[in-house]
């Protein structure tokens, strides 16, 4: 009930400056208090919500209240909600407090998958490498793979698929800047790319995504070649 009467008064404090301090003294009184964690999925839910737009609210209390009243479960998600504002130092700052490997993992995929669409992606490499977890780091480098080339960085997304240890995910991402290559009529290092991967079955897919593109261009014969 503070966080919503403290949301409530943030909300409004864009007309009412007075309103702003009126959150931040309501904050500060729930942070005197002893608190304990949220423990039903609808309570935490409420809190990701009403907590994200209080960051200017808390006097750089944020992290310390959302770690207290929120399970590791739902830091992932309140991450997702600050890295949607850009605000990536704030998310990777919850990171560092929690406990859970499996839930951290979650928090730093969504952090590493939502910074290509900042065109940050150096940073965003840097953050899926932090992940211990070795599938959970494929899976991240997968996606950023997937953006670098849906921006049109083929090389880069190359270079981030690469990097990829599982052959699975890595599959998965050459496939998908084969696709991009191919949309963008780039046929011929569409082929190249599909022709370094390794397996069989998802060679077959890439080959199948760049046909498929090639009718497109009305290049029905290479469309051809390539199914062959």
């Amino acid at each position: 009930w503070y966080l919503l009467l403290a949301w409530e008064l943030v909300k409004d404090a864009t007309q009412d400056k007075g309103k702003m301090e009126q959150a931040r003294e309501t904050l500060e009184r729930l942070q005197q208090k002893n608190l304990p964690s949220l423990s039903k999925d609808w309570m935490e839910d409420c809190a990701v919500y009403l907590l994200t737009p209080l960051l200017t609210a808390t006097k750089g209390t944020f992290i310390a209240l959302s770690t207290r009243i929120l399970y590791d479960h739902s830091l992932p998600n309140l991450c997702q909600n600050l890295v949607e504002g850009s605000d990536f130092t704030t998310a990777l700052n919850i990171v560092k407090q929690m406990q859970d490997s499996w839930h951290k993992a979650r928090a730093l995929i969504e952090i590493a998958t939502a910074q290509p669409t900042a065109e940050n992606f150096r940073a965003a490499i840097d953050t899926a490498k932090d992940i211990q977890d070795s599938r959970y780091k494929a899976e991240a480098l997968m996606e950023i793979a997937k953006a670098q080339a849906q921006a049109g960085n083929f090389r880069a997304a190359i270079d981030t698929a690469k990097d990829i240890q599982d052959s699975r995910y890595k599959a998965e991402a050459l496939i998908e800047i084969a696709k991009a290559q191919a949309q963008a009529e780039n046929f011929t290092a569409a082929i190249a790319t599909a022709q370094d991967i390794q397996d069989s079955y998802y060679k077959a897919r890439a080959l199948i995504e760049i046909a498929k593109a090639q009718p497109t261009a009305e290049n029905f014969t290479a469309a051809i070649d390539t199914a062959k």
